[in-house]
C-alpha cells in the first residue's frame, strides 16, 4: 500500500536511528574539583548544625537586625552563610597566589597576582576576626 503525499513537497528521507549513550569512563576531573568545593563550602557554612539546630535566620535588638549570634555555640543562618564565603574568598586568594608562581618571567603579573591574593587572604582574616570578636566572652 502506498501513502499519499502532498504533491510539490518532496517526501524528506530521514532514518531514524537508535541513540547510543555511554557513561564516561572516568569521571572529569574539573566535576570532582566542584563537587569538592560545594561539599566543603557546605560544612563550612555549618550546613548540619542550622539542620539540626534549625536557629532564626536573623536576629534583631530592639527592631534593628544583628548579624552575630553573641554566643560561641550558635549562630544566625546568615552568619554561616557569610562566614563561609569569607573563608571562600581566602581560599580563592591562597589559589591565586599558587597560580602567581606560575608566572616567574612575567614580573608585574605575578606581583600584581601575589598582591590580588595576599589582599583577599587579608580580607578573609580580618573579616572572620571581625565576627569573632563579639562571640568572644568579655574579660
Amino acid at each position: 500500500m502506498r501513502l499519499r503525499w502532498i504533491p510539490g513537497i518532496r517526501k524528506p528521507k530521514i532514518i531514524l536511528r537508535k541513540p547510543k549513550l555511554q557513561l564516561p569512563s572516568e569521571i572529569p576531573t574539573g566535576l570532582l574539583l566542584q563537587i569538592t568545593i560545594i561539599f566543603i563550602f557546605t560544612i563550612y557554612v555549618g550546613l548540619l548544625f542550622d539542620i539540626v539546630k534549625e536557629p532564626l535566620p536573623l536576629g534583631s535588638q530592639y527592631g534593628v537586625p544583628v548579624l552575630i549570634y553573641e554566643s560561641l555555640d550558635s549562630q544566625f543562618i546568615i552568619e554561616g552563610i557569610v562566614a563561609g564565603m569569607l573563608m571562600f574568598v581566602g581560599f580563592i586568594g591562597f589559589v591565586v597566589i599558587f597560580y602567581s608562581t606560575r608566572y616567574f618571567y612575567e614580573p608585574t603579573y605575578a606581583r600584581t597576582l601575589l598582591l590580588i591574593g595576599v589582599i583577599a587572604v587579608i580580607a578573609a582574616y580580618f573579616g572572620l576576626l571581625y565576627m569573632m570578636i563579639p562571640k568572644l566572652p568579655q574579660g
